[in-house]
């Protein structure tokens, strides 16, 4: 789980590429699905950011488990005027968590 910070944290020090590549290897999506997140994350970045303001940092806001197997873990990047909602769903294989399921959203009805 530390994986979900670790792609947090480089968003935040404003390598989006280097975030999204990051689930190659640890993800069961195809290199292909992570290189077209990449390329859209980074489309929308450069659309966002002058409206939404810089980036501050992230915070975990929600986590739930299916016991120690499958994990959601969601996370708000905050910007100085909104924030982006990231959803990391982890997978325990017992050898190590691996992600299964990766998106984010700017919309609110699913955080409450």
């Amino acid at each position: 789980m530390l994986f979900a910070i670790k792609v947090m944290q480089t968003l935040v020090d404003g390598k989006y590429s280097a975030a999204i590549q990051m689930l190659k290897g640890r993800s069961v999506m195809d290199a292909t699905v992570v290189d077209n997140i990449d390329k859209t994350l980074n489309e929308q970045m450069a659309n966002i950011l002058p409206y939404y303001g810089r980036i501050m940092g992230y915070e975990l806001v929600d986590e739930k488990f299916l016991k120690n197997t499958v994990t959601r873990r969601r996370y708000i990047l905050q910007f100085e005027y909104y924030f982006l909602s990231f959803d990391f769903v982890l997978y325990n294989n017992s050898k190590g968590w691996s992600v299964s399921h990766f998106y984010y959203k700017d919309e609110t009805k699913e955080l409450f």
